[in-house]
């Protein structure tokens, strides 16, 4: 933890996410649930299982979804949006999310900014 006022340099942040959710470094982009040919994806449900592997279970026991990968609605449709941040986080969910919408050649864009 703490010596002396210093932060030990080899000790990682228990929360990291803390640490940027609000940096304007961080991009966000929306991978639509539609192929780059215009045809739907299947399954249906291929948003939820992945928002779900960034997800942890809350003291209430209720799901919680991270600020970097969400399940969100775009146009009536369900969508991944994903935070470049996610990177920082989880290096390996990151790449898998990216590899997966390019292996299924999924539409992807950046998300509004609000």
């Amino acid at each position: 933890m703490y010596h002396d006022g210093m932060k030990n340099e080899h000790e990682k942040p228990s929360n990291r996410r803390e640490n940027h959710e609000n940096s304007p470094d961080c991009r966000q982009w929306i991978i639509l649930g539609e192929r780059e040919e215009g045809e739907r994806f299947r399954p249906g449900d291929w948003v939820d299982r992945l928002a779900g592997l960034g997800a942890r279970f809350g003291p209430d026991r209720r799901l919680r979804y991270g600020r970097d990968l969400q399940s969100v609605f775009v146009d009536g449709q369900r969508a991944l949006r994903i935070s470049s941040c996610l990177a920082q986080n989880d290096a390996e969910l990151y790449r898998m999310i990216l590899d997966f919408a390019r292996r299924n050649r999924l539409r992807m864009r950046p998300a509004a900014q609000s």
